[in-house]
């Protein structure tokens, strides 16, 4: 995940091992659906698709789950095809090869969306930042910085992009 230059890696004390408060700007890929929780409480439930540029040219597509607290009054306006931005809670995690997001979004907003693809905010996660952080320079600003961490439970490196 690309995040905004000015952000910061921060460590955090959490049972979810990364987490990132983010913006997402992004098209509706899955209209809202009403579903309920295990304690009968209503919530939206709809994908989100955003396409993340490449330095090789190769686009990358991520497909990010989201469920937000609401009614059958926001339930007709996300539909498929919508631009959108979304404020929230990122969560991640990877199976084998694929990586699966889900975002518990606390605003929605589908009037002001940016026309370009994008994931901002910061990430927190619990483990070890390894010694070595790249930067990343372009036209003579930092791009982007690049480096390790660690998880706590499982000491599997982490390669982040910041």
């Amino acid at each position: 995940i690309i995040l905004a230059q000015n952000q910061f890696v921060k460590l955090s004390i959490r049972k979810i091992m990364i987490k990132c408060n983010v913006t997402v700007c992004g098209t509706i890929s899955r209209s809202s659906q009403m579903r309920t929780n295990k304690d009968g409480k209503a919530f939206l439930a709809f994908g989100v698709s955003v396409v993340i540029p490449a330095k090789s040219g190769i686009n990358k597509t991520f497909e990010i789950s989201v469920a937000k607290d609401g009614g059958m009054d926001e339930l007709n306006s996300l539909v498929s095809g919508t631009r959108i931005e979304i404020v929230g809670v990122l969560t991640f995690h990877k199976k084998d090869d694929t990586i699966f997001m889900n975002m518990s979004a606390t605003g929605v907003n589908t009037f002001n969306a940016a026309a370009e693809d994008s994931v901002k905010g910061e990430i927190e996660f619990r483990g070890t930042v390894g010694n070595k952080i790249e930067l990343t320079m372009v036209n003579g600003h930092i791009a982007y910085r690049q480096g390790v961490a660690f998880s706590a439970p499982h000491g599997r490196p982490l390669r982040f992009i910041r």
